[in-house]
């Protein structure tokens, strides 16, 4: 009687769990034709139909972290160009330079008066060029 019961148990939990992977389905499919629908009517087209992916570069304020660092790599792309300030004014040339002359970060940043972070920053993307 016992064997009887758990297999009578088994059936209608596997009858309701198939209910419900139907009721999912049909659930989607809806979905999708309710999606499709939509954007048939507003004349919408996919991602990957539209133009292709173009980057543009992002302006940060200089008054955020690191500002100062995307303004001297964007300086360092314009070398062809006459830099405005010229290399006495930017403080990122003047940590290279002490960086190649072996000066640690806590030095340089107590005397340049720039984030530690920074330094180490321009420090770690100078050993991976």
């Amino acid at each position: 009687m016992t064997y009887a019961t758990l297999l009578t148990w088994e059936i209608f939990l596997d009858a309701i769990g198939f209910g419900c992977c139907v009721l999912t389905v049909l659930y989607l499919m809806k979905m999708k034709r309710k999606t499709g629908s939509k954007q048939l009517r507003t004349g919408a087209t996919r991602s990957e139909d539209a133009a292709p992916f173009t980057a543009s570069p992002i302006d940060l304020p200089a008054d955020m972290p690191f500002g100062g660092v995307l303004a001297s790599i964007k300086n360092n792309r314009n070398k062809g160009e006459e830099r405005q300030g010229g290399a006495a004014n930017d403080p990122y040339d003047e940590v290279r330079r002490l960086l190649d002359l072996g000066m640690g970060s806590k030095q340089i940043a107590s005397r340049i008066k720039i984030p530690q972070c920074e330094i180490e920053l321009i420090a770690s993307l100078r050993q991976i060029h």
